[in-house]
This record gives C-alpha cells, sequence and structure tokens, in this order.
C-alpha cells in the first residue's frame, strides 16, 4: 500500500458581538487522505453556541400628572366666562351669576380611565342633567352628579371629555326624562345618540341675570352655541 498523507485544516470565525452577546464559533475540518487509490476529502462541520452573557436592563418611570384645566367660555353673552358652582352634589355650574355661588370659580380633571370630568377641588364628577329634557330640542343642563341616579335611564348621565390643542370638547348619552302619570320620572337612553355641543341660556331674576350652561345637539331655539378653551393651570 502506497503512503497515506492527512492534512488537517481548522478555520475559526468570530461575528462582531452585539449588546454584549457571546456568538456561536464554527470550526470546520478538512481531512484529505491520500491513498494509493486515489483522493479522498471529508469535510466535517461542529457548530457550537455560548449563553448569552448580557443582562436585561429595567427602567421605571412615573405617571404622567393629571393636569387640572381652567376653562374659558366665548359665545352668546360670554367673554372668556369661567364656569361657577356651589359644589353641592346636583348644583348647577353657571357663568357670570347674579349672585355670588359659594364654591366661586371651579377647575376641572379629566379622569384619565374613564374620560370622565372631574371638579378639581374634591373630584366631584360633572354630569348631563336631564330632568328639564323631556326631548332633544330641549338640551341638559350640566350639573354636578348625583350617585344615586347616575348612568343609563337615569336623570344624570356622565360628561366624558377631551383637550385637543387647547380646545375642550365633551360628550353626554341623549338621555330624554318625563314625568309619567303614577309612575314619576321616566328617563330613556338611546344606545348611541350623543350631545356634542355646548350651550347658554340666559336667564333673568330679581337679582340680575345668569347664564346657564348646557350640553346639546343642533340649533335649539332660545339658546346660544358656545366655544370653551382649556387652560392647563397644573
Amino acid at each position: 500500500m502506497g503512503d497515506t498523507t492527512t492534512t488537517i485544516t481548522s478555520e475559526t470565525s468570530e461575528l462582531p458581538t452585539t449588546t454584549g452577546l457571546s456568538v456561536a464559533t464554527t470550526l470546520e475540518t478538512s481531512v484529505i487522505a491520500t491513498t494509493a487509490s486515489g483522493t479522498t476529502a471529508v469535510t466535517s462541520e461542529a457548530e457550537t453556541s455560548a449563553v448569552p452573557t448580557s443582562e436585561a436592563e429595567t427602567t421605571s418611570t412615573a405617571p404622567a400628572a393629571n393636569p387640572t384645566y381652567s376653562l374659558l367660555a366665548n359665545g352668546g353673552n360670554l367673554n372668556n366666562a369661567q364656569p361657577q358652582g356651589n359644589i353641592e352634589m346636583t348644583s348647577v355650574l353657571v357663568f357670570n351669576p347674579a349672585l355670588p355661588q359659594t364654591g366661586g370659580t371651579r377647575t376641572f380633571n379629566i379622569e384619565p380611565s374613564t374620560g370622565r370630568l372631574q371638579d378639581a377641588n374634591g373630584g366631584t364628577y360633572v354630569c348631563a342633567y336631564y330632568g328639564s329634557s323631556p326631548d332633544t330640542s330641549s338640551p341638559p343642563t350640566i350639573a354636578y352628579c348625583n350617585p344615586s341616579h347616575t348612568g343609563a335611564n337615569k336623570g344624570y348621565d356622565y360628561l366624558k371629555c377631551e383637550v385637543v390643542g387647547g380646545v375642550f370638547s365633551c360628550t353626554a348619552p341623549q338621555t330624554t326624562c318625563q314625568i309619567v302619570e303614577g309612575v314619576g320620572q321616566s328617563c330613556v337612553t338611546p344606545q348611541n345618540d350623543v350631545y356634542d355641543r355646548f350651550f347658554t341660556e340666559r336667564r333673568s331674576t330679581g337679582m340680575g341675570t345668569t347664564d346657564f350652561w348646557y350640553i346639546g345637539t343642533g340649533s335649539p331655539g332660545g339658546f346660544n352655541p358656545i366655544s370653551i378653551t382649556a387652560l392647563e393651570v397644573s
């Protein structure tokens, strides 16, 4: 038998690492055996992978503060007027009151999880009140909610609001309420219809005039459409 010559070559390649990870290394071995009968080449490849060495980094971020807004209304008889109220459950919110309101000028938050409007002092929710709204041409007043009578098919329902580019807007269900003989107040809330425009109505008393705040739709007779700007105060 003739001489046998064996040649072994090895090649190791290492890829660049990223974020501290070890990269797999490939070894390739070629064995060339020369015999009298001819040449035979055998190639084998083995691949090994290493365990990552980097550790996950964790960061924590504090929740964003819920801003407080001052509201400025314009249109009709209003010129940068701010809503005022007595901060009592079910009391209405008004502009330019004839008599001073015990709570004075109000500021507001928007509850992040629900979009509901809240008084910034104490968190009382703000609602549409449907007690004097038998149909959609009679928009509901804006008042502090009655916790025991708020929701679908009830006399109060939450205002859901947002501020985009300084413009304050809200929606409320188009609930209507009527007095039914032998039953009392009966309210019906439609599936999807909402009020989404603000109005005021000026009422005169022996003490002067007050502009009452409403939310409605379309162009109800006797009501003045208004726009409201929200200024972040904290």
